[in-house]
């Protein structure tokens, strides 16, 4: 749950930890209870028997499902709304297992609960692979090509959508200079100063080499000027704080989409297309004025 939310492997371990201690502890008291009943014992007769402390028992599996929990909900924001909800399952069934376990007396249910969870959390990983760039992280073509048809196809006169294109300026001199790996981690940081820009509910998805896709739930044009400048701020802070041997800057293609001009998705993706080559070649003609 921990990594699905932070992409982290080092905070991982050290939150590993903590688990660790506690089902130690926990693994303990088992081992030096079980002769005096408090948690449980076994008669004569090879039969279990709750002790007065059972309960303590399942506190480990309480506590991490309820961590579980908390995690979510306090990194709600910055969870892709698709994968919070089967975070949110993810955890529930062994939680409702514990909870059946105490009234159902005999009855393994645990086990069951626990392989629903997993099947949850390999749907899961097996969704992220499919629509995911493996580079950046964001969704990948597929994704994006998928998701923008519904939302052309759920437009009406009262609820649209807004779409930004960009790429990057001067990748080709990026790559060609500092080598693949510095372009790749031109792309990587592109990705990732784009996902600082947007809510948790906006679409973000790599459409090929440097070209990048926002979808948004934007209906007017003034918001959507306002979105663009604001990546644009993102842009500048990082460039004005990070020390790196490239500059970034974008060329941006945007518009909202209008139910009335009946567009499919390659007509709008076309369309789009085309503004942010003209914001590439008026970019081009003030380098030129400037330098001159």
């Amino acid at each position: 749950m921990h990594y699905q939310i932070f992409r982290d492997k080092s905070k991982l371990i050290s939150f590993t930890k903590i688990f660790i201690v506690i089902f130690s502890v926990n693994a303990g008291m088992v081992i030096l209870t079980q002769f005096s009943g408090w948690y449980y014992s076994i008669d004569s007769s090879n039969i279990y028997h709750r002790g007065p402390l059972f309960l303590l028992s399942a506190l480990p599996a309480v506590i991490l499902n309820l961590s579980s929990f908390i995690l979510v909900i306090m990194n709600k924001k910055q969870i892709d709304r698709r994968h919070y909800f089967s975070l949110i399952l993810f955890a529930l069934p062994p939680f409702t297992a514990i909870a059946l376990q105490i009234f159902f007396y005999g009855i393994s249910i645990m086990l069951n609960c626990v392989v629903i969870s997993l099947l949850i959390a390999y749907l899961n990983i097996q969704d992220h692979d499919m629509n995911t760039d493996h580079l950046t992280g964001i969704y990948n073509r597929k994704m994006l090509e998928n998701y923008l048809k519904k939302k052309i196809n759920r437009s009406n006169e009262k609820k649209t959508f807004s779409a930004i294109m960009l790429d990057i300026n001067n990748f080709k001199y990026i790559n060609d200079t500092f080598g693949h790996e510095t372009g790749d981690k031109a792309l990587e940081t592109a990705a990732g100063i784009l996902r600082s820009c947007i809510r948790s509910n906006d679409f973000i998805a790599r459409f090929g080499g440097d070209e990048f896709w926002l979808i948004l739930n934007i209906t007017a044009k003034e918001d959507l000027a306002e979105f663009a400048d604001r990546i644009r701020s993102c842009l500048d802070h990082y460039n004005a704080l990070e020390s790196s041997v490239f500059k970034l800057s974008f060329s941006m293609g945007y518009a909202v989409y209008q139910y009335d001009s009946h567009m499919g998705m390659e007509e709008f993706q076309k369309h789009i297309d085309n503004l942010m080559y003209e914001d590439k070649k008026k970019q081009k003609q003030e380098q030129m004025l400037t330098r001159s």
